[in-house]
């Protein structure tokens, strides 16, 4: 966009000392055409990025936004923790599993140094990782992983049945699937794919960004705070 005005800039500016030599008037009138063009150009791309994207907020973002599905599922105190429970706030919400070897691990330790970075905002935003693996991760499991990734009070690990858990997946967007070698075994070995994802949704329960598993914290705290601000 910066670009843009610079051209316009630039065109205007040459209009302008043309205009001080004395140009015909008829290439005064071709002359303030283009400068119309190039105005309704910003316009229109202006209003695509207004359309498309929000500026101040880093990672794919839903314009318009999206109602975010509710759901019930219980945690790592085997307390019950709805979606629409946590309005007012900015959600945090993502997918993992206790056995998972990599992605997981790495985003729940950055959603550990993003808490840590919202200071005191940190009470405006609530954390919610949903399972992808509900025939191994109990609730005694998850809170051993809570336990283990000091996240014991930071966040609410969900879990519950498959039969509860799957519609979450299949309203966000989530694919869950054991490997071959893990499919119908209950070993601590088997690994599940699953997408990557750390969903921001905003706090009157609408989703406004999508993070994958590369996101920094900065810019995860950074959207956490425009949308409290109402961005």
């Amino acid at each position: 966009m910066q670009s843009i005005g610079r051209r316009s800039g630039s065109v205007e500016q040459s209009i302008a000392v043309r205009a001080a030599g004395g140009i015909r008037p008829r290439w005064a009138i071709i002359a303030a055409g283009v400068v119309i063009l190039v105005l309704v150009g910003a316009v229109v791309i202006a209003w695509r990025m207004i359309a498309f994207g929000r500026p101040g907020l880093v990672g794919t973002v839903l314009d318009p936004p999206v109602p975010a599905s509710d759901f019930t599922l219980s945690d790592q105190f085997n307390q019950p923790v709805s979606l629409s429970g946590q309005r007012g706030k900015v959600v945090v919400l993502t997918f993992l599993y206790t056995n998972c070897p990599d992605a997981c691990p790495l985003i729940t330790q950055k959603l550990h140094q993003a808490y840590d970075l919202l200071g005191p905002d940190v009470s405006g935003v609530s954390i919610l990782a949903v399972t992808v693996d509900p025939d191994r991760d109990t609730v005694a499991r998850v809170r051993q992983y809570s336990v283990e990734k000091d996240m014991l009070g930071r966040w609410h690990f969900l879990v519950g049945p498959r039969s509860r858990v799957q519609p979450v997946w299949e309203a966000y967007g989530v694919a869950a699937v054991p490997s071959a070698a893990g499919a119908g075994q209950a070993s601590d070995n088997s690994i599940v794919d699953h997408s990557a994802l750390v969903y921001l949704i905003d706090p009157a329960g609408r989703e406004r960004v999508i993070l994958d598993a590369d996101f920094a914290p900065a810019d995860l705290v950074a959207d956490i705070r425009a949308l409290r601000q109402g961005a």
